[in-house]
């Protein structure tokens, strides 16, 4: 699954930097989701790219 939580940061990485905040919230927030529910040791690697992201506006990265 961590596959999938790092598809869905790297998107929203992406289509923040190219202005896109719609598709960056949606991909934000799946990421999110999917980087909760993983092992503790594969949740802190995740974290650790994940808190690189800018936060679209409105949403808790916590």
């Amino acid at each position: 699954m961590w596959e999938i939580a790092f598809t869905h940061a790297i998107l929203a990485h992406a289509l923040a930097l190219d202005g896109y905040s719609d598709g960056c919230a949606e991909h934000y927030n799946i990421a999110k989701v999917l980087g909760n529910q993983l092992d503790t040791e594969d949740r802190k690697i995740f974290m650790a790219t994940f808190n690189l992201i800018p936060n679209p506006k409105g949403i808790d990265a916590k």
